[in-house]
């Protein structure tokens, strides 16, 4: 479990329930100010679901007025034991020199159960997104439920 929080505010409590690697092949350069990827596999791990990542598309646009990078990934996870959930994960990451992509970014992943028993729902969850090897075709995405 996850405490966050400052001296004035009060503590967010969450826990770990996913790792999630997706494994991509670009369809713009990653450098592109409009670009596309197609989520072609990857794994999942973790105390909600083990198993892999069935194809998506990850997408992501510059928004120079407001200053970020918007990201959007849809996808779906499938569980060993059968069990089905659908990702639709979102950021908008504030625009530096270095760019997006070099360092650690937050997202907010919605997961919705298309199969099996329930074991997701109504919840708030908070993802961080390693994007880093972006150009060698891979994503890694923590996934954590708040309390």
């Amino acid at each position: 479990m996850t405490r966050t929080g400052g001296a004035d505010a009060p503590a967010v409590e969450s826990e770990w329930i996913l790792d999630i690697t997706l494994q991509l092949r670009l369809g713009s350069p990653a450098t592109a100010m409009h670009g596309t990827a197609f989520i072609v596999g990857g794994n999942v791990v973790g105390p909600l679901l083990e198993g892999a990542v069935l194809p998506g598309r990850f997408e992501w646009s510059l928004d120079e007025p407001h200053g970020v990078w918007r990201l959007h990934a849809q996808y779906d996870l499938q569980g060993d034991d059968g069990l089905r959930i659908h990702v639709a994960d979102r950021a908008a990451v504030a625009v530096s020199a270095a760019g997006c992509w070099s360092t650690a970014f937050s997202t907010t992943p919605e997961l919705e159960l298309l199969s099996g028993p329930p074991v997701c729902g109504n919840e708030l969850y908070l993802g961080r997104m390693d994007a880093s090897e972006i150009e060698a075709g891979t994503l890694r995405l923590n996934v954590h439920r708040v309390l």
